[in-house]
């Protein structure tokens, strides 16, 4: 974790005392991780934010939010654009 990225995960209140999350790549998504990620979106955290606390990479954040959005989930206009 950047130095910057630990820095805005600490503004978002979202590291636990012992700092920053275990690393859950590559794990499946629970339904636990699915309230975390929408919380902390609708609370207008960025992906790369959100990735910090829950201990992926930023990409698959962007993801996750694009897929809540196609499936209506989330607003069109809230999720994330992809990068090409």
């Amino acid at each position: 974790m950047t130095r910057h990225n630990l820095r805005r995960a600490q503004a978002a209140g979202t590291l636990n005392k012992e700092g920053p999350v275990r690393s859950r790549h590559g794990s499946p998504w629970t339904r636990q991780d699915a309230a975390q990620l929408l919380q902390l979106h609708e609370a207008g955290h960025s992906a790369s934010v959100i990735a910090t606390s829950m201990g992926r990479d930023h990409r698959t954040i962007e993801r996750r939010l694009r897929r809540l959005s196609d499936e209506g989930t989330i607003s069109q206009e809230s999720a994330p654009r992809l990068r090409v």
